[in-house]
């Protein structure tokens, strides 16, 4: 078993928290469903890797899991360079939105395995790779490619999506979708204020917790006109594994909620009465 880090313990616009809560206890029960029952479809041992990460569309959220000796995925609290705990990391994904289908400008959906092979040493010059735009011109940071483990989102590698940072950080504050695909997060050299850093998770602290090469990842949005009413994208906005693994993690977690005992709240104390005929 891998030495592990240490760690410390948007459909409903109207409450954004419950929704991200909602979202983070599917997240966690979509793993344990897919290492259960569709690790072989997915060719992914998730058994290998102490950590995964689930994209939260919804929120413009990234939430670590840990896995434990049950096989049960917990979420766990970043502990960044500077020692501080975060909950997440703010995220930015694509302008145009979700698609597990190649539509360029979209960000893929469904399982992957993001590797941190090129993260590792010199930072990386996107640019050199993926094009001219005004942000890989100007971007230096750790870079992360997204290989897709289903069919509708395999080659996305082939397309230069990845997690990294971005020299136009101001969209992962805001946690806006303004992406040309990858997922943004926050990194160092990217001319991200140090104040801001010191209180954010970084693309820097994800590496930090990757003692393999790889780490799966599952992205995730309930819809893809969620984060972006000008959004163009595939009405269909999850690969068909995926779907079929989100719709068990729904019903298993409905079931739970079903058979969660609610304590009956407490009786009253029955102060006795004296009978008033033998008060003198």
């Amino acid at each position: 078993m891998q030495q592990l880090l240490p760690s410390r313990e948007n459909n409903n616009n109207r409450n954004p928290l419950q929704n991200s809560a909602n979202n983070l206890l599917l997240g966690q029960k979509v793993f344990e469903i897919a290492e259960k029952e569709y690790q072989q479809k997915l060719n992914i041992n998730f058994s290998n890797y102490a950590y995964v990460l689930f994209i939260d569309g919804d929120n413009q959220r990234a939430y670590l899991l840990q896995r434990d000796m049950q096989g049960r995925y917990r979420h766990v609290k970043i502990i960044n360079s500077d020692n501080n705990e975060v909950e997440f990391f703010k995220i930015s994904s694509a302008l145009l939105g979700f698609s597990p289908i190649k539509i360029n400008g979209t960000t893929p959906t469904g399982f992957f395995v993001a590797s941190a092979k090129r993260a590792e040493g010199a930072l990386v010059n996107v640019g050199n790779s993926v094009g001219t735009t005004k942000e890989t011109r100007s971007m230096w940071s750790l870079y992360l490619p997204l290989y897709g483990k289903e069919a509708e989102n395999k080659g996305t590698n082939t397309r230069s999506i990845g997690l990294h940072g971005s020299s136009l950080f101001k969209s992962v504050m805001r946690q806006k979708p303004e992406s040309h695909g990858c997922i943004r997060f926050f990194a160092t050299n990217t001319g991200v204020p140090k104040s801001v850093l010191s209180e954010e998770a970084k693309i820097e602290d994800l590496v930090r917790y990757l003692t393999d090469e790889r780490i799966p990842v599952f992205i995730y949005v309930s819809n893809p006109n969620g984060v972006n009413k000008n959004v163009r994208a595939s009405s269909s906005y999850l690969p068909s594994i995926s779907t079929e693994i989100v719709q068990k993690a729904n019903q298993l977690l409905e079931q739970e909620k079903r058979n969660k005992i609610v304590p009956k709240p407490k009786d009253k104390e029955n102060i006795p009465v004296q009978n008033p005929e033998f008060l003198n």
